[in-house]
């Protein structure tokens, strides 16, 4: 579409709706979409006809709500396939791509068009669990009190929304739970946000809800709300996220003071939540009644009156009353509450000594255990293992207590163990009580039955890294079961073993550990055991003690990480011992590396050369040398990189520059030759400009006989000298052009005719960009601000 023409429709667009000229204008240039919707099959012509549309959409919205949700149904159909004019870009200009733009724009009529949008868009949700995202954004937008909305319609959007909630069937509101909770959360936000654009700032406005009729019904409409959902699902995660929300609905705290009316009433909200919480105790899961204590503590902890408090306290006497509780909350409770609410005590001197009151009600349940009750106890674990948790970190007080059990009953443990299959999930704590229990050499012969059978390796491998003096027969089975089962997460346990400083195994023995392991890391393009290893680079680790072919292995698999962080560098820097050979080798790898993923693209971005170093730059600026000589060799690997290029390395290593510097460079290189020449400025470039390069630049005006006639050296030296950096302020590029002008002002009296020559250059230059950027400011500056209506 030529320019002009989208001009008129930008100028028609923004008349009111009601303008007769600009409806019948649009409505014919909606004619030209309407076809493209409903029959196109080509992805340019679809993205082009919904970009337009969006320019004017509200303007058609009866007809193009009807059109995009048959364009939707029509991609959404198995017999479409997409035209593509160009493979580039394939992968991201697709059905799901137009399915966004045309849930973007149906959320641009979220207010004048709700009763209809809404509907469609939870319609959407069920039948594309991709546009999941998009779909909550917009359902989000209308939930939230936004500032501009509410002067102009008040709460409308947010009642209409709970109506619709409201009239689901049960099913529907499991079903739709993630947005139904999302738009109930913010329907009791307790302040009303929004922003607009001025000139040079934008503009935070907010103000608090107010006393009215409507606003108390929402809360109450709401709050009643959650409750019913909460007495339909099941699911624990989805009551804790309800909880959550009711939580929400007992906030007073707001950036503006709240009017005494809705603080009185939210006072009553919190009431009426607590009383509900209260009622739950008896029937819940105790990890959801370790919620309700958790938000019950809080809400009694800033109450502002004792009505509140009491309500709170009715729901940690239910609390009390639940015994089987009280032992959960030693055993896991990492959201529980310990010690008397009422004393008003210091949350953080709670916090502080909560450790060692668990600790001690926790040795007492271990004394109470015997053999008769035991399995009861076992009982327990295996049902608090059902908390939910990605791993037992969040455990660590039940992870403590199985191994001090397991270490007073092995045999019966152990038993248990082989009958329980959610046992598995803490096999490691139960092995470490064995292996420092009575029955440690019996065990160690069921952990290799175990390995021949394939069973536990990788809860094996990490009980082995966490025991005292592993025997090298367990290890080497162990390692070559793990090898052959392709278990991958398991050796990554397994490597964990080298990260300690004390290893009852010979030099000999970890290198041949070592060599099997990374020989099949390496054949296997692996790295992933340096996500899970750790160790203490101040210690003699076994790290430290490999031979040159087992540090060569380790370089090679560190050399295919994606991104090069402190934890590779911790690592790399315990193999290589401060090595500079090994560590421009460790570059080289990663050089070649880089090489072959640009023959064959990757998903993951892989970092070459990181943003910063913070351990093995200190090695390698010991020998500036051979450092230099690294980067000839390899400058045109993503030379023109001057922040993860090669040549950024010499920044790394050297940062601030020291004119120091300057001899060793041009000792190694030759300021005559075109290529070292280019390379002293690359070099030079990466300090982006900053006055410290200045005697390098001098020097090599002086060394390479410079002429001022010679534009393209010019050129080149210019783009060294003329980086700015970060610069802030309409006049930043102003103000840093005029430093550099300063800077060099003692260059226009030098005693080298080159200098002189090139100072006079550069001076012309410098003037001429300064008047340039100031031209150009004050003319972007007129403009922005009659954009804004400024000075009109």
């Amino acid at each position: 579409m030529d320019n002009l023409k989208l001009k008129t429709i930008e100028y028609f667009a923004a008349k009111p709706h009601d303008d007769p000229k600009a409806s019948v204008f649009l409505k014919s240039q909606y004619k030209g979409v309407q076809t493209i919707l409903a029959s196109s099959i080509s992805y340019e012509s679809l993205s082009s006809a919904l970009e337009l549309l969006d320019k004017f959409i509200s303007h058609v919205a009866t007809d193009a709500i009807m059109d995009l949700v048959s364009c939707w149904e029509r991609l959404h159909s198995s017999s479409i396939e997409l035209e593509q004019n160009t493979e580039h870009f394939s992968k991201y200009r697709n059905k799901e791509s137009l399915c966004s733009a045309i849930i973007q724009l149906l959320g641009r009529l979220r207010y004048i068009e709700q009763d209809r949008v809404v509907p469609i868009l939870f319609s959407f949700w069920k039948a594309d669990k991709a546009q999941h995202n998009k779909i909550q954004h917009v359902i989000k937008e209308i939930a939230e009190f936004n500032l501009y909305a509410f002067e102009t319609i008040g709460l409308e959007p947010q009642i209409k929304l709970l109506a619709f909630i409201r009239q689901l069937n049960e099913r529907e509101k499991i079903n739709l739970f993630p947005l139904i909770i999302e738009s109930l959360s913010n329907f009791l936000a307790t302040d009303i946000e929004g922003h607009r654009w001025e000139y040079q700032h934008v503009v935070m406005q907010a103000m608090p809800i107010p006393n009215t009729t409507e606003l108390k019904s929402l809360r109450k409409n709401t709050i009643s709300t959650l409750f019913q959902i909460f007495q339909l699902t099941n699911n624990t995660q989805q009551k804790k996220e309800l909880v959550q929300a009711m939580h929400k609905a007992c906030r007073t705290w707001n950036r503006h003071p709240l009017s005494e009316e809705i603080k009185q009433f939210i006072e009553e909200n919190t009431i009426e939540v607590l009383e509900f919480w209260a009622k739950q105790i008896s029937s819940e899961s105790m990890e959801l009644i370790q919620k309700l204590e958790h938000d019950a503590y809080w809400i009694f902890y800033h109450a502002s009156n004792d009505a509140v408090k009491e309500s709170a306290l009715t729901v940690k006497a239910a609390i009390d009353r639940c015994d089987e509780y009280q032992i959960y909350r030693d055993l896991v409770g990492f959201e529980g509450i310990f010690g008397d609410w009422e004393k008003g005590e210091n949350y953080r001197e709670v916090v502080k000594n909560h450790r060692n009151i668990r600790h001690t009600r926790i040795d007492k349940h271990i004394s109470n255990i015997n053999e008769e009750n035991l399995c009861k106890w076992i009982d327990r674990i295996e049902s608090y293992l059902q908390t939910d948790s990605n791993d037992l970190a969040t455990f660590p007080e039940l992870y403590r207590f199985t191994e001090i059990v397991t270490k007073k009953y092995p045999s019966q443990v152990l038993n248990e163990l082989k009958k329980r299959d959610r046992l598995k999930q803490i096999a490691v704590p139960i092995f470490k009580g064995i292996w420092a229990s009575t029955i440690n050499t019996s065990f160690i012969q069921q952990l290799k039955e175990w390995i021949g059978q394939s069973l536990y390796l990788s809860e094996i491998a990490s009980t082995i890294s966490l025991v005292n003096n592993p025997k090298f027969d367990l290890l080497d089975v162990l390692l070559d079961k793990l090898i052959l089962q392709n278990e991958i997460n398991g050796l990554n346990r397994f490597l964990r073993l080298f990260g300690k400083s004390a290893l009852s195994l010979s030099n000999e023995e970890v290198c041949q550990l070592f060599q099997k392991a990374f020989t099949y890391l390496n054949n296997k393009q692996n790295c992933t055991w340096t996500y899970h290893f750790w160790s203490d680079d101040t210690k003699e680790t076994p790290l430290k003690l490999l031979t040159e072919a087992n540090q060569k292995l380790v370089i090679e698999n560190l050399a295919l990480v994606d991104t090069l962080n402190y934890q590779i560098e911790s690592i790399l820097t315990q193999v290589v011992q401060d090595n500079i050979t090994d560590i421009l080798y460790f570059f080289e790898q990663r050089l070649a590396l880089k090489e072959l993923r640009l023959k064959s693209p990757s998903e993951n971005y892989y970092e070459t050369i990181p943003h910063s170093l913070s351990m093995i730059n200190k090695p390698l600026s010991q020998d500036p040398k051979k450092l230099i000589q690294f980067i000839k060799r390899h400058q045109d690997s993503f030379s023109g990189l001057k922040k993860t290029g090669v040549i950024s390395l010499f920044k790394k290593c050297f940062s601030p520059y020291e004119s120091k510097l300057n001899k060793v460079i041009f000792d190694n290189l030759n300021p005559l030759d075109k290529g070292d020449f280019k390379l002293i400025l690359d070099i030079a470039s990466c300090y982006e400009g900053n006055s410290a390069i200045l005697p390098l630049i001098r020097d090599l005006l002086i060394n390479s006989k410079f002429d001022s006639h010679n534009d393209e050296r010019f050129a080149m030296i210019l783009r060294a000298l003329t980086s700015t950096g970060v610069t802030r302020g309409n006049y930043g590029f102003v103000d840093a052009y005029q430093n550099k002008l300063e800077n060099i002002q003692e260059w226009l009296n030098d005693t080298n005719s080159s200098v002189v020559k090139f100072a006079y250059k550069y001076k012309e230059y410098l003037e001429q960009r300064i008047e340039e950027e100031i031209k150009r400011i004050e003319e972007q500056i007129t403009l922005e601000k009659h954009s804004y209506g400024v000075g009109d």
